[in-house]
């Protein structure tokens, strides 16, 4: 199931947390290999791209918001 591929509570300490700070995230999706290798990654990878590009064009002036 690919959901599972990062919830693997023998490797993430919180694994039903949504943490995108997580360190070590050894993050298998999109084409971690193994058992939870995603086919369709380079679909997905595309589609995010347009979506970010699209994104970019309508909003300029946002950026990323970090805790540091």
């Amino acid at each position: 199931m690919f959901p599972s591929g990062n919830r693997d509570a023998e490797v993430f300490e919180h694994p039903d947390t949504f943490d995108l700070a997580r360190q070590p995230n050894p993050h298998i999706a999109f084409g971690g290999g193994g058992l939870h290798f995603c086919l369709g990654n380079q679909l997905a990878k595309s589609t995010l791209r347009a979506l970010f590009r699209e994104l970019h064009e309508q909003l300029p002036t946002s950026s990323p918001v970090s805790r540091h």
